[in-house]
């Protein structure tokens, strides 16, 4: 049945429908009123307003929609904050270090340091699907050797080492 059709079966029923309100109702710009919805049973041989609205799952697929692309979006911008964070103690760690007598808390933070955004979502995984064996995500064996002095390298080479970055971002 057609916009225009459904309008005027409508105002034979007495209500000032034109195909404009019902492409505003099927846009969800204009509400359905329960009066409407019940004169709208007999046109589309339906028994109950149940069938006429769908399943609720239907109702809030939206919603839900528009819930997982938010969260998303928001755990993004964690994960992004999470590695301004791990960069800002990598830069810290590297100034501690040169230092005559680095403090004790270095020795901790090849562990801290050392996981980035794709250990993390590894650690995630292990734990979602076993939960009882959701401890503490391991780092990279590099991270031990940064500090034990086995490599050249930095806290910060460590970072960019787990951070994900492809050195293609501004």
């Amino acid at each position: 049945m057609s916009q225009k059709e459904l309008a005027e079966r409508m105002r034979d029923l007495g209500w000032k429908w034109s195909q404009s309100t019902v492409w505003s109702i099927e846009k969800g710009e204009r509400p359905l009123r329960l009066a409407e919805a019940q004169d709208l049973l007999p046109i589309f041989d339906l028994v109950s307003i149940h069938e006429l609205i769908g399943p609720s799952w239907d109702r809030n697929l939206a919603e839900l929609i528009q819930r997982v692309v938010n969260t998303r979006e928001s755990a993004l911008r964690a994960i992004h904050a999470y590695n301004h964070a791990r960069l800002d103690l990598a830069i810290a760690a590297d100034e501690e270090r040169i230092q005559d007598e680095p403090s004790a808390h270095l020795r901790n933070l090849a562990d801290v340091v050392g996981i980035g955004p794709i250990e993390l979502a590894e650690y995630y995984e292990r734990w979602a699907t076993n939960p009882s064996e959701g401890d503490v995500p391991k780092t990279r064996e590099t991270a031990k050797a940064v500090w034990d002095g086995e490599e050249d390298d930095s806290f910060m080479s460590l970072f960019f080492s787990t951070s994900g970055y492809r050195g293609d971002r501004g």
